[in-house]
């Protein structure tokens, strides 16, 4: 009865080394595919730097109080993300909603 493998052990009746069961799991990869290199040059059309503005910044910004905002937040008017649990916005963003 020595021949027969249960629940996954091995014929000599030793367990898979955990070794060799990581050897078994690697995926072969091609490594002769190319490569995209992308750079931070001047020329590109996105900013480089990415300024985030407090809901009091951006109020002062739309020339609105701080519930203007909220209600133009909460309406979904204006694009938000929340940081840590703060509503914060991007710059770009609000000069985008501005035009």
């Amino acid at each position: 009865m020595g021949t027969r493998s249960q629940c996954g052990r091995a014929m000599n009746n030793q367990l898979p080394t955990r070794e060799s069961t990581w050897q078994n799991r690697r995926k072969k990869v091609d490594i002769t595919e190319p490569v995209l290199f992308f750079d931070n040059s001047s020329t590109s059309s996105y900013p480089t730097t990415i300024e985030i503005l407090t809901i009091s910044e951006t109020a002062e910004l739309l020339k609105i109080s701080i519930s203007g905002v909220r209600r133009l937040q909460q309406a979904r008017h204006l694009p938000f993300v929340k940081i840590g649990g703060s509503v914060r916005f991007f710059k770009g963003d609000i000069m985008s909603y501005l035009e």
